[in-house]
């Protein structure tokens, strides 16, 4: 992720340049102060530089930019391939070690947002094309968590700052204090497993998540085995995508 954020930083400075050359033709401020230092330009090869400027700015603008611009789209959309490819096999496997059926397992992440006149965060659904499942409902799917309130198994992970994991949601002691508008979006979900993705100073920016609609057997080696996953999976997502 970092070499591709590189790769785009250095695109932008390359789509800047030739609006400076273009501009360096058009205007004199640069020209007669160039002039006035007695630095490569004079006033007698000062009409040589501008062609040139101008010839270069619309070859960098013109043909070597939109090349640029679809190798990048080209290499974000082979990464993204790879990641959706490396995310399956994370699923697939906890499938498999809990004894899921195959496709009944969603992944969804959520972005924290802290408000900026109370305690309170907000922790909206983050759509990552292609990779995360959509939520139930247009609106987006908003969890909260305060001093007084902490709302899902995805508030439990960010507020203790760890995986959290429940088997057995729908169980009518476990409310996490959902109002009915957020029981009627998560609908018949019957497990839910997160892990947040802690930055520097223990910041939190995301949670990600996993349900299903499935019961199954709670065991310490399930336990294990998810923990391990979901790991591997917050490494992928904070490494590659988020």
């Amino acid at each position: 992720m970092k070499s591709l954020l590189q790769y785009i930083f250095k695109l932008i400075l390359k789509a800047l340049l030739p609006a400076f050359l273009v501009y360096f033709y058009k205007d004199d401020f640069i020209s007669s102060f160039l002039i006035e230092k007695g630095f490569l330009v004079t006033s007698e090869n000062v009409s040589i530089f501008k062609f040139w400027a101008f010839l270069l700015g619309t070859v960098i603008a013109f043909i070597i930019l939109p090349i640029e611009i679809y190798y990048l789209k080209k290499k974000i959309k082979k990464q993204s391939k790879i990641l959706k490819n490396q995310v399956n096999v994370i699923l697939a496997q906890i499938s498999s070690d809990l004894k899921f059926r195959s496709g009944t397992l969603y992944i969804r992440v959520f972005k924290a947002k802290k408000s900026f006149f109370s305690n309170k965060v907000k922790l909206f659904n983050y759509n990552i094309e292609n990779i995360t499942n959509d939520v139930n409902g247009k609106k987006n799917l908003v969890f909260e968590v305060d001093s007084a309130v902490v709302q899902g198994v995805v508030g439990r992970a960010y507020v203790e700052k760890s995986f959290f994991v429940d088997y057995n949601i729908s169980n009518e002691d476990n409310s996490y204090q959902l109002t009915p508008e957020l029981l009627n979006r998560i609908g018949d979900v019957q497990f839910c497993c997160a892990a947040p993705i802690v930055f520097d100073k223990e910041k939190i920016k995301y949670i990600v998540s996993i349900d299903s609609n499935e019961l199954i057997h709670k065991s310490a080696t399930n336990t294990a085995l998810l923990k391990r996953n979901l790991v591997y999976l917050c490494q992928l997502f904070d490494e590659f995508i988020l």
